[in-house]
């Protein structure tokens, strides 16, 4: 045993159960902030992509059900709605050449067609 202490002089002074600060509470926080951000860097775009993934998917959609259903429409248009008459969805509108929009049907919480 008295060898193995020759070799580890670091062991040497050292109380079996104490145990020392190995991080400064600077050092960390940046860890803390670092880890975050990494984070942030990996679920952000992810989320992102999600969002424009539906609003394309929405405005597909949206166009079909107004070619079928609303043909003298000017234009379709598809909006996420958080409060809106089915809760939160996305809603297909038909737009007439004076501006005015016609709810036409929502499209779901994920858009698509039945």
């Amino acid at each position: 045993m008295d060898d193995e202490l020759e070799e580890h002089r670091e062991l040497r002074d050292a109380e079996p159960g104490a145990h020392a600060r190995v991080r400064s509470a600077r050092r960390e926080r940046v860890l803390r902030i670092a880890g975050l951000v990494t984070v942030g860097a990996l679920v952000v775009p992810g989320i992102l992509a999600t969002a424009r993934l539906q609003a394309l998917t929405a405005a597909e959609a949206c166009r079909r059900v107004v070619a079928s259903v609303a043909g003298g429409a000017d234009a379709a248009h598809a909006a996420f709605e958080p409060l809106g008459v089915d809760g939160p969805n996305w809603y297909c509108y038909a737009e007439d050449f004076d501006g005015s929009r016609t709810l036409v049907r929502a499209l779901g919480l994920i858009p698509g067609l039945d």
